[in-house]
């Protein structure tokens, strides 16, 4: 036994003699392996470290055990240290030299390295067996089963073990892709955010890729929420979707944003649209638009037109949204489209991406967080990016705030914008046989169902009261439940409620809870409710309340004031159109005599009043018996006696005030007043007040100062040192400051005022040689008085004008585009024929 463990001691690195080695050579071609192995046994005995010792077994094991791996591998070893002294002065013949003998031996292990394989089985064969080709093949070998074995076993530790030892394999791409394949199918539809985004990050180029960015973007975005689009948008700018979702964000949930005026504007008998720069949004490519009515230019997020017979969508920037065969194309939102093809309906996102394909009936926003398509007596639910979320029978689907209802011909039920994140985990949650509703607030929904039973629902779908034989309505002062206790208003989430009441009654700001013999008020703006021991009340506008104690009545106003009145008083109430809620008064009148209160209980008149009327700023006109006029604020302060003939509007901060057929006015914010002289009724022009007084015109500040007067036919304001002035059928701008003309006549000006600052006006005006125009701050605005035509365009918040002048002898046109501030913004000449020009119809 000591013998055989010779044969595997590891080789020491010394010197060796070659007469030991010679010896075992001759025994080998004699065959004689008795002799061999006695010789073998005999100096391993003496000296099992010397160098010749160990090359000598080497040479007989390969020689007597050539397939036996154990054995070839003792052999390697003694031979791997040996080689390291080994020199080109050794007698051996070739046959047994330390390097052939090395090569024999790892050629004949190569030859034993049959199945099964091990990784430890390659490790030490190439640890031993290192010279060429063997190691290599044996390399390639242990590679081609490393990825046999991963592909069989399929686990992410063999798909890690391959790529560790094999990191520039030739199948280095199919394990990882296989390893993403096991990731992707292992976890897959239970990943969270972060487990996609991770599995994202480690596997860029997994065939899975798009599929779990889809995931990961449903998962993020299936409320439809415009918050959680923002965080896809700002947490995953890489991903396609979240360019859509900042998309949407931004002009889906936010239809008010204004937009830049487009103009319309034809060139060569092609249409395109240029700001109120001059800038070309849309170059010119349509032959029509969709909408001519666009004088005042465009507003709306998209261009519709055809270019020939083929629909073109573009967006403000000039980009194609749409282009191609549509027989309708509808704005959805400032983010949507619909079109139209061969009857069926799909919908685009505004950078011309196609969020769903024409194969709808239709396709409608019931909520702003979700689609609907219509289709085959089917509704699907689907996400603003698209996505299925589900699919329900056909019915009208529609949503007030974030409650949705879902009606068939028999059925009505009712679910919330909160569950739809639900869809895909939990079966989506309705609330069935609904027959009627009623919207509390919102998160609070009353439902009535079909065996007219009343309840309350919130937000998700949780009975905040369970349906029962009652009946529940809603107040501005919260659910009132009616059931057998009487009625009662509850509060807490319905987990509390008042004492039961015989009846209730309510306004916007009162509600009398009653009993048999007492009445407990409400107002929204006390902080207690009034108790009262009498059942006779009622409510009279917003500000009074009306009650008999004693047979006399009571009113008690808003700030919880009362006032006792003699018996057989009535009462009515003064109130403007739009019942402010401090420009109401009521009038208490016994016989002739009629007082006015305010909301207050303040006494605002007393007398023999006919009518009476609300004016602006919670001011009182009066009219009397005898036809006269009085004015008074609701605090009761008179502002003019009961002399005049009546009042009517000029602006949103002055009266016009009428006595003995004369004029003037009374500013209804610091009550200055302007006394009634003038002959003519004044008017406003710019920020300043035209009249007449005898023959002469004037043109007054709204403090009735003198601005300028003049006995001319006729006057208009225009800024700070100049005016229009009218003498035979001429317009002047006159210079009041030099009492000259500035040299600009016309023969008809049509004035816009502009929504600034500055109080701009604009004229359009026609000279002798032609139109110009011109702006009071910035003076003539063309420095061309002679075109043939001038257009003005747009609004009083944004300007431009359209100037051409026809050369008809040269056949050619000229055309300016000015802004109100002079600024040229374009400027072209063309054939007559073919010329630019802005329409507008």
């Amino acid at each position: 036994m000591m013998i055989r463990q010779l044969f595997f001691i590891l080789l020491v690195t010394l010197s060796f003699s070659v007469s030991a080695q010679n010896r075992i050579f001759k025994l080998v071609e004699k065959a004689d392996t008795a002799k061999a192995k006695d010789y073998v046994l005999k100096i391993n005995e003496k000296d099992p470290d010397d160098p010749e010792t160990k090359l000598a077994t080497a040479y007989y094991l390969q020689w007597v055990h050539l397939e036996n791996l154990n054995y070839l591998d003792s052999a390697a070893s003694m031979l791997s240290k040996y080689l390291n002294i080994a020199t080109e002065e050794s007698k051996l013949s070739e046959e047994v030299h330390p390097d052939s003998l090395k090569i024999r031996i790892d050629s004949l292990a190569y030859e034993q390295l049959n199945p099964p394989h091990s990784q430890n089985r390659f490790l030490n064969f190439l640890t031993i067996h290192n010279t060429q080709p063997y190691a290599s093949q044996a390399k390639n070998l242990w590679e081609d089963w490393a990825y046999n074995t991963a592909i069989a076993t399929h686990t992410d530790s063999a798909y890690n073990n391959f790529k560790r030892w094999f990191p520039n394999s030739q199948y280095i791409s199919n394990i990882k892709r296989r390893q993403a394949d096991l990731a992707f199918s292992q976890h897959f539809t239970e990943f969270s955010e972060e487990e996609y985004a991770n599995f994202l990050r480690k596997n860029p180029n997994s065939p899975y890729k798009q599929e779990v960015e889809n995931k990961l973007t449903d998962l993020i975005t299936i409320s439809g929420s415009k918050e959680k689009l923002a965080y896809l948008a700002n947490e995953y700018p890489e991903l396609k979707s979240a360019q859509k979702a900042k998309l949407i964000v931004k002009s889906h949930y936010d239809e008010a944003s204004e937009s830049d005026l487009l103009f319309p504007i034809a060139q060569n008998q092609k249409i395109g649209l240029i700001n109120s720069q001059g800038v070309y949004t849309v170059p010119p490519i349509f032959d029509r638009l969709e909408s001519s009515d666009n004088c005042n230019g465009y507003k709306s997020k998209y261009i519709i037109g055809y270019i020939g017979e083929a629909t073109a969508v573009v967006n403000r920037s000039g980009n194609f949204v749409f282009r191609g065969p549509s027989e309708d194309i509808n704005e959805l939102s400032p983010a949507y489209i619909s079109f139209v093809q061969n009857g069926k309906s799909g919908l685009l996102l505004s950078d011309g991406s196609i969020i769903l394909p024409p194969i709808y009936d239709e396709i409608f926003f019931p909520h702003k967080n979700f689609i609907a398509a219509r289709k085959s007596g089917l509704i699907e639910f689907r996400s603003l990016l698209g996505a299925l979320l589900m699919t329900i029978e056909d019915g009208d689907l529609y949503s007030e705030k974030d409650f949705i209802f879902h009606e068939t011909d028999d059925k009505l039920r009712v679910s919330h914008v909160s569950m739809l994140p639900k869809i895909k985990t939990d079966f989506f949650p309705w609330i069935r046989n609904v027959y009627d509703y009623e919207l509390a607030n919102d998160s609070t929904l009353i439902i009535e169902n079909e065996n007219r039973q009343f309840g309350v629902l919130n937000e998700n779908l949780q009975w905040l009261k369970s349906p029962a034989e009652n009946k529940i309505y809603d107040t501005p002062f919260g659910i009132v439940v009616k059931d057998k206790q009487g009625y009662r208003l509850a509060y807490d989430n319905m987990q509390n409620y008042t004492d039961p009441y015989n009846k209730l009654v309510n306004s916007e700001k009162w509600l009398l809870a009653k009993n048999d013999t007492s009445t407990v008020v409400y107002n929204k703006k006390w902080s207690a409710p009034l108790n009262l021991e009498i059942d006779s009340s009622y409510i009279l506008g917003e500000n009074f309340l009306i009650t008999l104690t004693d047979e006399k009545p009571v009113v008690y106003f808003n700030n919880k004031e009362s006032m006792t009145f003699a018996s057989g008083t009535g009462f009515k109430l003064i109130s403007t159109s739009g019942k402010k809620e401090n420009d109401q008064a009521l009038i208490s009148y016994k016989g002739r005599r009629q007082v006015v209160y305010n909301a207050a209980g303040d006494q605002v008149f007393s007398g023999d009043g006919k009518s009476y009327s609300i004016l602006s700023d919670s001011i009182i006109s009066i009219m009397f018996t005898s036809g006269n006029y009085m004015l008074k604020t609701l605090g009761g302060k008179t502002l003019l006696p009961g002399n005049y003939d009546g009042f009517q509007k000029l602006d949103e901060n002055n009266l016009v005030v009428v006595r003995d057929g004369k004029f003037g006015w009374i500013n209804t914010k610091n009550y200055k007043v302007v006394a009634p002289r003038y002959s003519k009724l004044p008017v406003k022009d710019g920020t300043r007040v035209i009249t007449q007084f005898g023959r002469y015109h004037y043109i007054l500040n709204t403090d009735g100062s003198l601005f300028y007067r003049s006995d001319a036919e006729d006057l208009k304001s225009w800024n700070d040192s100049t005016v229009w002035i009218k003498n035979n059928f001429r317009w002047t701008l006159w210079d009041i400051i030099q009492d000259d003309s500035v040299g600009l006549v016309a023969k008809t000006i049509r004035i816009h005022d502009l929504n600034n600052d500055n109080n701009e006006r604009l004229a359009i005006f026609l000279t002798e040689n032609g139109y110009g125009a011109a702006s009071s701050i910035n003076s003539v605005t063309t420095e061309q008085l002679d075109f043939t035509g001038i257009e003005f365009r747009g609004s009083k918040e944004e300007i431009v004008f359209f100037a051409y002048k026809d050369y008809e002898d040269a056949g050619y046109r000229l055309i300016k585009y000015v802004n109100n501030k002079g600024k040229l913004l374009k400027e072209e000449t063309s054939d007559i024929d073919s010329s630019e020009r802005i329409l507008c119809d």
